[in-house]
């Protein structure tokens, strides 16, 4: 080759390159969008790109990854339009449009040979909203959707489609063809839709996506797989949707949906009512067909109208009459408060959703306080609610009602989203300070643990808040104020509405357990769940409940109660329920069900409708279903049930009443009349709560505060309740009241366990206390299930209590319980008296139950009502070298063995000049004065009893008018010149002591009766007939004030 040859082929193949260069440079300009042609913005989040036209929506193919916002209709019509978006990678839309609640008219799409059609043909990750189809012609091979042809991870909200024609092969709907892992609320689709497969009116198939309000109408038609709603839904989930579309097909065909798979998949509170034409066998009114793949899909809730639809039979639903589904009663858990409406002889429709709106974002440095104790977050809004979430350890402090009625929409339809997870619980202080949050919606049903809080752990405290007409759907663990309590304190709150869920469902809260404790809470809800459902809580587990009560309708299968589904370990006291209760086993008034043998009921009753399986009588009570046995049952006392209203005979626990007799304050004998409970004046009404928010817990004082050193020549001087509590602080000094103290309050104190007993078996009280005459009053302990139990609780060698009167009191304990100390080692009683209520297990008294060592009660009288198992008395339980001198008692006594007017058990020691009038009841060992009296070196003198001695039953031993039983070791006890009324006992026999007519033992008395007796300074002769004629003793403290000495101190006998 010459050099002129190759040099003209340079020329020539650099002048190639350099047309071929200009050509793609002319190209790409052709190509390149101009961001002049929106409207406005920049496509921000901040300052969306502006479509106003057809042109500017054309333009939103070019950035697909932006922010748009419609701001006026656009009509497509006679346009030809491409779908926004295609399945390449890079093409894929992922932006987000809001078309401002603006329409789309006119949109066309002829491409039968064409994937992935619709005005956006393919999103993903992207968002679109408050957009409006209309007039829309489609016609595609697959993924087709007037709306959306394929989406995933996707999210759409508040869109609609109407007068559509959408048609194709396979993946048809008429909103969208295929959605995958996205989030939808809000969705309408009207018109016609036609494939061959996977066919839906609002979308062709739905893959692991969640679906809320979204609704069909018109005809949809396929080969298979053919729905009303959605021709196919892969797990995922379809809440508060409906069908009208009539729907025809070959085979798989559903009224909502023809296919649903996995046990992942759950349709909720959704119905269809169109008309079904098929041949094929798989068809249902629902659902065509159900496939088990993980477990099989769940369907709740879910109706479809058998008339209409002309079938009988579905994979799943209720089949009702076109009447029915015309009437609110069959959709019984629909939200027809925020979401729903029926308008006449019509089906439920949905209520306009437009005008709710997002949370406004808040942060927490925006809100007033610094969530501290001193300065906590003040909260005036839904949206400054929503912050607590921010901080989860911090305090809130509500200062208005707050409406959550925008929840509805949040979070995509799923509503509010609980504040706590179990990953990060909420630990600090939500003070309601009495004002109500409202219509919260939550709406997961395939999500566990959600309530207004999520979950708690120790240190969190909820109080004097309501939660008012929520709306609350989850799937375990399921309540309105908490989802899964633990560690929590909720005091005074209140919580009024719906909740449904799985397991563990309840008004208040799912589950609550780790020592969780609740003071005067309530609900009045409807609860429905499938195990372990309660108006109050699903379960407790080793939790205190008192003051609680539940209204309201309960529903399930199994562990089905009024109050609690199941009671496993823990305390439920003073409570009741007055809701109707349904379920299959294990279903009860109160509780469905106890479990093992730490769990104690106490003062409780029940009055709703109790419904079982008749299957399953055996398990179905009253009160309680049944208890199940783990380290034993547990107790139940002082229960009871209305048989009439519950249309229950038996109960595994509690006792039966009628409705007149379930409202008598003499029913419930131990029932706190005085402070806590109160019969309201209508027929046959039962027990209910006084206005318990007017107590207060007390305010701390250090005993720097008080008056005196705490000596014996300056004792600490006590004026309130406030400064008594404070005598915990020393258990050496010494005190002294200075004026009588009301501890009403103390009704509510420690959560409601009340009064905290000064002095504890490791720590025990030494010091001394001088009631000076005064009286305390309304002194309340609830503590069945702890020992050593009174205003003392467990002494030592120095105690000494004095002038010291006890009165209304109400103590309730286990072991060593008594109004004035629990257990007493050496103590020094003198002048003192107890009125009251006491109750226990073991060493159960009036003053004391039990004192040991060579203690010294003189001066001591009682009028208790005092009730345990062993050893009880009126004035001591149980005693050991005791010297007991002039005491009394009046009132009742009841246990199973030992008990006695003064002492249930006497082991050596020496009572002398005393007597009861108690009457005393039991299974044996009963007396009435002396339950029984051990050891030689006991010895009872000079006392007499009069009240009445009633056995068991026939069979009962060791029952004696004055002694039921006297027991010789190291030597027989020695009783002498001591006496009881045969008449008034009703008893002719005694282990000690001799019986006398009422007539020998009043005045004036049978000759050499109460001989040796000293009628000078210890006995008065009742010759005026004050104490029915029986001897009474002096008060030396009235003998002393007339020589100028102590003061005046009236023991009112």
């Amino acid at each position: 080759m010459n050099s002129v040859t190759a040099f003209y082929r340079f020329i020539c193949s650099k002048m190639h390159q350099s047309v071929l260069s200009l050509l793609l440079i002319i190209l790409v300009l052709m190509s390149a969008p101009v961001n002049a042609q929106f409207s406005g913005g920049d496509g921000t989040a901040a300052n969306p790109y502006i479509v106003a036209t057809a042109s500017d929506l054309n333009q939103v193919r070019y950035h697909l990854s932006a922010h748009f916002l419609q701001m006026s209709d656009i009509n497509l019509a006679g346009q030809s339009w491409s779908a926004i978006g295609s399945s390449h990678v890079n093409e894929r839309f992922s932006g987000v449009y809001d078309g401002g609640g603006n329409r789309i008219l006119g949109l066309t799409l002829q491409r039968p040979n064409e994937h992935y059609q619709g005005l956006f043909g393919y999103i993903s990750g992207g968002s679109i909203k408050n957009l409006h189809l209309q007039n829309v012609s489609i016609q595609a091979r697959s993924y087709a959707g007037a709306l959306v042809g394929y989406g995933t991870q996707c999210f759409m909200e508040n869109v609609s489609v109407s007068a559509t024609n959408v048609s194709g092969y396979m993946y048809v709907g008429g909103l969208a063809g295929w959605l995958n892992a996205c989030q939808v609320r809000s969705a309408d689709a009207e018109g016609v839709v036609s494939g061959y497969q996977t066919v839906g009116g609002l979308v062709g198939i739905a893959q692991g996506t969640t679906l809320r309000y979204g609704s069909s109408k018109g005809q949809v038609s396929g080969s298979s797989y053919v729905g009303g709603l959605l021709g196919q839904q892969q797990s995922g989930s379809t809440f508060d949707s409906f069908s009208h579309a009539q729907v025809s097909g070959g085979n798989v065909v559903g009224g909502l949906l023809a296919i649903v798979h996995g046990g992942g998949a759950s349709i909720v509170r959704s119905y269809s009512v169109g008309a079904i034409d098929s041949e094929g066998d798989t068809i249902g009114g629902l659902i065509g067909t159900s496939v088990g793949f993980y477990g099989m899909p769940s369907v709740v809730d879910s109706f479809w109208d058998e008339e209409a639809s002309g079938l009988m039979l579905s994979s799943g639903g209720v089949a009702k009459t076109t009447l029915q589904m015309q009437q609110p009663d069959t959709f019984i858990n629909f939200n027809f408060r925020t979401v729903w409406t029926m308008q006449g002889a019509a089906y439920p429709s949905f209520q306009s959703l437009s005008h709710y709106s997002q949370p406004e974002s808040v942060l927490l440095e925006a809100l007033a306080g610094q969530g501290t104790p001193e300065s906590p977050y003040l909260i005036y809004t839904a949206g400054e609610l929503n912050a607590m979430r921010m901080d989860l350890s911090a305090h809130y402090q509500l200062m208005n009602d707050i409406n959550l009625i925008d929840s509805v929409v949040w979070n995509y339809g799923a509503g509010w989203l609980p504040v706590g997870s179990s990953d990060a619980p909420f630990v600090g202080v939500l003070d309601g300070a009495g004002y109500a949050i409202r219509n919260l919606v939550i709406n997961r049903p395939t999500s566990h643990v959600q309530g207004l809080l999520g979950q708690t752990a120790a240190g969190a405290v909820v109080s004097n808040l309501k939660v008012l007409d929520a709306n609350v759907y989850g799937g375990d663990e399921v309540g309105i104020l908490v989802g899964r309590a633990a560690g929590v304190d909720i005091d005074t709150a209140f919580v009024s509405g719906e909740v449904s869920g799985r397991s563990q469902v309840g008004g208040i809260s799912g589950r609550i357990y780790s020592s969780s404790r609740l003071l005067y809470v309530g609900s009045h809800v409807s609860a429905k769940g499938f195990n372990h459902v309660g108006g109050l809580a699903g379960v407790t587990q080793n939790v205190s409940l008192i003051y609680t009560y539940s209204y309201g309708l309960v529903q399930g299968d199994q562990n089905v109660g009024g109050l609690l589904g199941q009671l496993q370990g823990g305390l439920t006291a003073d409570s009741f329920s007055s809701a109707d209760v349904k379920g299959l086993q294990l279903v009860g008034g109160l509780m469905g069900s106890t479990y093992g043998g730490g769990s104690l009921v106490f003062r409780t009753y029940s009055n709703g409708s109790v419904v079982g399986d008749p299957a399953h009588t055996e398990t179905t009570g009253g009160l309680i279903g049944t208890r199940i046995a783990l380290y034993g049952f547990g107790s139940v006392e002082d229960s009871y049930w209305d048989v009439e209203k519950s249309g229950q005979a038996e109960s595994s626990m509690g006792v039966g009443r009628s409705s007149a007799e379930m409202s008598m304050a003499d029913t419930f004998q131990r029932f706190n009349f005085n402070l806590v409970w109160m019969l309201p004046n209508q027929m046959d009404a039962s027990p209910v709560f006084q206005d318990l928010s007017v107590y207060s817990n007390p305010e701390e004082r250090a005993l720097s505060d008080l008056s005196g050193a705490g000596t014996l020549l300056d004792p600490y001087l006590i004026y309130d309740g406030n400064e008594l509590n404070a005598i915990r602080l020393d258990l050496n000094a010494h005190y002294r009241l200075m004026a009588n103290i009301d501890l009403s309050d103390s009704v509510v104190w420690n959560m409601g366990e009340g009064w905290l007993s000064v002095g504890t078996q490791e720590q025990m009280f030494v010091g001394t206390f001088d009631g000076n005459g005064f009286a305390i009053e309304n002194l309340v302990i609830n503590r069945p299930g702890k020992n050593h139990q009174g205003l003392f609780g467990r002494t030592n060698e120095g105690f000494e209590v004095s002038r010291l009167s006890l009165k209304s009191v109400n103590v309730y304990g286990s072991t060593y319980t008594g109004a004035l100390v629990g257990r007493a080692t050496a103590p020094v009683i003198r002048h003192i008296r107890a009125e009251g209520d006491i109750s226990g297990h073991h060493s159960v008294g009036g003053v004391a139950g039990e004192i040991t060592q060579k203690g010294n009660v003189v001066h001591a009288s009682s009028q208790v009502r005092a009730h345990g198992y062993n050893y009880i008395g009126g004035l001591i339980g149980n005693s050991g070298s005791t010297h007991v001198r002039m005491a009394s008692s009046t009132g009742q006594l009841s246990g199973a063995a030992y008990v006695g007017g003064i002492q249930g058990m006497q082991s050596g020691g020496l009572t002398e000049d005393s007597y009861s009038h108690a009457r005393v009841y039991g299974a044996g060992y009963i007396g009435g004065l002396l339950g029984s009296i051990n050891a030689g070196s006991a010895e009872l003198r000079r006392s007499y009893s009069a009240g009445q001695v009633m056995a068991q039953n026939e069979e009962s031993e060791q029952v004696g008018g004055l002694v039921g039983a006297s027991g010789c070791h190291y030597g027989c006890p020695v009783v002498s010149a001591s006496y009881w009324d045969t008449e008034s006992s009703n008893v002719s026999v005694s282990a000690g002591g001799t019986g006398y007519t009422t007539a020998e033992m009043t005045w004036p008395y049978a000759q050499g009766l109460y001989q040796g007796w000293d009628f000078s300074k210890t006995w008065r002769n009742d010759v005026k007939q004050a104490f029915q004629g029986y001897p009474y003793l002096r008060d030396p403290n009235q003998q002393r004030s007339r020589r100028g000495g102590l003061p005046v101190w009236l023991f009112i006998q």
